[in-house]
C-alpha cells in the first residue's frame, strides 16, 4: 500500500470514529435528565478551562483563547438555562455566580491570568458536584424541580 492510500484509510477511519462519537453523544444528550444536562455542561466547562490552563502554561495563546471561549460559551448557556421566575433567589444567586465566572474567564484570557482560571475551575468543580448531588436526589424522587430549568422543551421535565 502506498502512502496516500494509508492516509486516506486513516482519514476515513477517524471520520467514522468521529461520527460514532457524535451519535453516542447525541443519544446521551437526548436521554439525559435536565440535571444530567447541566452536569454535562459543567464537565465541558471544566475540560475547556483545564485545556486553557495547559495552553496558558506553555504560552500557546491560540489554544488558550479557543478553550477559554468554549468555556465562556458554556457559562453563557448555563446563564440562559436559568428560570428566574421559578428559581427565585437560588436562580438569582446562580446568575451572579455565572456572571462572575464569565468575567473571570474574560480577564484570564485578556491578561493571561492563570490564577483567575484556577479560581473559575474551583467554582465550576464545586458547582458540578452540587448538581451531581441534585441529580442523585432527583432520581431518588426527593427533588421535583430545579431553579435552573428553563422550560420543558429546553431541558425536559424532572417528573418524566
Amino acid at each position: 500500500m502506498n502512502r496516500p492510500d494509508m492516509l486516506a484509510g486513516r482519514d476515513r477511519t477517524s471520520r467514522n470514529a468521529g461520527g460514532r462519537n457524535m451519535k453516542y453523544l447525541r443519544a446521551k444528550v437526548e436521554t439525559a435528565t435536565p440535571t444530567q444536562l447541566i452536569v454535562m455542561l459543567y464537565d465541558g466547562a471544566v475540560r475547556f478551562c483545564s485545556l486553557a490552563a495547559e495552553a496558558m502554561a506553555i504560552h500557546n495563546f491560540e489554544e488558550q483563547n479557543i478553550n477559554i471561549k468554549r468555556a465562556e460559551d458554556i457559562v453563557c448557556e448555563l446563564m440562559g438555562s436559568l428560570n428566574q421566575e421559578a428559581g427565585g433567589e437560588v436562580a438569582a444567586n446562580l446568575l451572579r455566580i455565572y456572571t462572575y465566572l464569565y468575567q473571570e474567564l474574560v480577564q484570564a484570557n485578556l491578561n493571561d491570568d492563570i490564577e483567575a482560571l484556577k479560581r473559575v475551575l474551583v467554582h465550576l468543580e464545586a458547582l458540578r458536584e452540587s448538581w451531581v448531588e441534585l441529580d442523585k436526589q432527583a432520581r431518588a424522587g426527593t427533588v421535583t424541580s430545579s431553579p435552573s430549568t428553563d422550560n420543558k422543551q429546553r431541558l425536559g421535565d424532572f417528573n418524566a
